[in-house]
């Protein structure tokens, strides 16, 4: 699906789709049995790939080569070891949170228990949902060394991190894995297995360490399939079958390096875009839906409308809060890359669905691309599915929030607070222990009704200390004189407990003042809702 100008939409070609939900099959990758014997040492991959969701939280390979996990995994089983990771050539794929990985294995001991990677190199950068990426690695070997010099990874072109070698270890053999072991698009075994989930096209194998400025400047180049160093090319415009061949091969290689196709994996419709965008919307709401588009070569493009819903409408978005005119033909040009979709259809609809497609500013047009309108509708307060009646203000099922209010006035909403006055919002009255309100002070003397409450506290805690002195006192009066210096204990109880009384009135007094309360009149002591004389 490319030219020179990069995967070209509207050529109706073909792409890999790799997909890990297929009915009935173990999964969906692509083998290459023989490749391995001549993509060793020094090479190159690059490939196009697009994903749907790149960061779904799953480790999705692009291209791996490891170690048959029966003949590893068995042995390490008695040491309670169980990834491959430690002993796999390479795995190069997109990480849980959607940013390109490599690494390579280097365990440093026998089975595996000591554990060192040769090469981790994270990309940084996260793929964009539905949009296609150019993606590779680089692996620079020295002549007759076992493990390699450096390894560097690349997004769209541009180099995003690059790292040397950082172990030697003893047990890890590249050149086994390259000669016995086959390369796997979209499959890694760690012992679960992990599977790409997306689409690639344009892939690409060479035997030589290309530079930043060759993958930067020829990512969208065609290459002849006698290209000096291009071990093995794969258009994969097979568009059927369960063969991935190369294109015409060098002459002086007789071995077509034909990768075998799982069977779930298929072929799709390719270009710029070839992709199902799927929404899911509240069927009584007008939602705003993001279209995925993009053009490989980072020409201006223009997004259009090819088909319309058939149980809906769609907008144009002025911006991302206001919807414009309805968008009533195919064909029509967006301004932005945004519509607006309202269901229409009856209530409990499945699904519904448009078609886009994208436009650059050399007129070349993308292959239309699929939005999956998945409805959704709500229970309405009135228990009836997609009525989408709401309770209003007045707590009224479909209301319009014109209930009288306590004030006589139709839609006012205002209410009776606590304190029994109306749009009070308890204001006017303050309750202390959840049961009620002190009543009789007014919003001016909050201050009053605290302060009492303090008074009320202070009472309480008094009557605490009481009890609690009667008790050490009858505990002095029972113990043995021999022991405890009894007099001298209750000396220093009836101090303590005559400073703190004393204390205690002369903080009430000051209370009675800032009250205006005689300090002669019993006590008020406030209750929430009534009161009552101590």
């Amino acid at each position: 699906p490319s030219s020179s100008a990069g995967p070209v939409a509207g050529s109706a070609l073909s792409a890999l789709r790799f997909d890990y939900t297929f009915p009935n099959a173990p999964g969906s990758w692509v083998k290459f049995d023989s490749l391995s014997r001549v993509v060793k040492g020094n090479m190159t991959f690059e490939a196009w790939i697009a994903l749907p969701l790149p960061g779904d939280g799953q480790f999705k390979p692009i291209l791996s080569r490891y170690p048959d996990p029966d003949v590893i995994g068995l042995p390490d089983a008695a040491f309670g070891i169980t990834h491959i990771n430690r002993f796999a050539e390479f795995v190069f794929q997109v990480r849980p949170d959607g940013s390109l990985n490599i690494f390579m294995g280097g365990s440093s001991a026998p089975n595996g228990r000591t554990f060192i990677y040769g090469v981790n190199i994270n990309g940084g950068v996260k793929l964009q949902p539905y949009r296609w990426h150019h993606v590779a690695f680089t692996i620079e070997h020295r002549p007759n060394a076992t493990n390699p010099r450096a390894i560097r990874l690349f997004l769209d072109g541009v180099l995003t991190n690059g790292n040397g070698w950082s172990s030697s270890p003893q047990f890890y053999s590249r050149q086994h894995l390259e000669d016995t072991r086959p390369l796997e698009l979209g499959r890694f075994q760690n012992p679960a297995i992990q599977l790409f989930n997306g689409w690639m096209d344009e892939i690409k194998f060479w035997d030589v360490t290309r530079s930043e400025e060759d993958i930067y400047n020829n990512r969208f180049t065609i290459y002849p399939g006698n290209t000096p160093n291009l071990q093995a090319y794969y258009r994969a415009n097979e568009g059927s079958g369960f063969s991935l061949a190369p294109m015409p091969y060098a002459p002086q290689d007789a071995n077509p390096h034909v990768g075998e196709l799982n069977r779930g994996t298929f072929w799709d419709v390719s270009g710029v875009q070839s992709l199902t965008q799927v929404v899911e919307i509240d069927q009584s709401v007008i939602t705003l839906v993001e279209l995925f588009g993009s053009d490989t070569t980072y020409r201006p493009i223009t997004y259009i409308i090819d088909t319309l819903p058939a149980r809906g409408k769609l907008f144009y978005a002025k911006n991302q809060n206001t919807r414009g005119k309805e968008i009533t033909s195919a064909g029509a040009a967006l301004a932005s890359w945004y519509v607006f979709y309202q269901s229409t259809g009856p209530i409990g609809d499945a699904q519904d669905q448009f078609k886009f497609y994208v436009k650059n500013d050399a007129n070349l047009t993308s292959n239309a691309t699929v939005v999956k309108v998945l409805l959704s509708p709500t229970v309405g307060c009135d228990g009836n599915l997609g009525s989408g009646l709401v309770t209003d203000s007045c707590e009224v099922c479909g209301g319009n929030n014109t209930c009288v209010g306590c004030d006589g006035v139709p839609g006012s909403g205002k209410v009776v607070d606590a304190c029994g006055v109306c749009d009070g919002q308890n204001r006017t009255c303050f309750c202390l222990d959840g049961e009620g309100s002190y009543r009789g002070f007014d919003q001016m003397e909050l201050d009053k009704v605290l302060l009492l409450y303090k008074i009320e506290q202070s009472i309480s805690s008094l009557e605490h200390v009481d009890a609690k002195l009667g008790e050490l006192y009858t505990s002095l009066v029972a113990a043995d004189p021999d022991q405890l210096d009894l007099g001298s204990q209750i000396a220093d109880l009836r101090s303590w407990s005559s400073d703190c009384f004393d204390g205690f009135c002369t903080n009430l007094e000051g209370l009675f003042e800032r009250l205006d309360i005689d300090a002669s009149t019993p006590v008020v002591r406030p209750v929430c809702g009534f009161s009552s004389s101590s």
